[in-house]
């Protein structure tokens, strides 16, 4: 399933929840938060989210322990911009599934892709 999920257009998170949701160990991360936060998979996996990914932590917290305790699915999306322009636009979806959390996120990274998708949902 991993060489799957390394071969996927989009990201996929899979954490086991810790204590009861206090915190959640990170199964695995996809390549583009790797990238935004400067990790390896190695540097991540079997670790708790809060020491090892703590800005992804605390924007999530609330929405993660929501969906793990509700079975509910989130969907919610995230905008990065670099020197005042967008940069990506990141949809991303929280959804409990076997006991895990899992976060998906769709970006839309080129400039063209960007204007196409903001003009679509405007």
């Amino acid at each position: 399933i991993q060489k799957l999920i390394d071969n996927v257009p989009i990201d996929i998170h899979t954490f086991i929840p810790y204590e009861n949701g206090k915190d959640f160990i990170v199964q695995g991360i996809g390549s583009f938060t790797l990238d935004q936060f400067g990790c390896t998979p190695e540097d991540v996996k079997g670790r708790l989210m809060s020491k090892v990914l703590p800005e992804f932590f605390n924007i999530l917290y609330d929405d993660l322990v929501n969906v793990y305790k509700t079975h509910e699915a989130k969907d919610m999306r995230f905008v990065y911009y670099r020197n005042n322009k967008v940069t990506i636009i990141s949809n991303t979806r929280i959804f409990e599934d076997i006991g895990r959390i899992f976060i998906t996120n769709d970006n839309f990274e080129n400039s063209r892709k960007i204007l196409w998708y903001l003009f679509l949902f405007r």
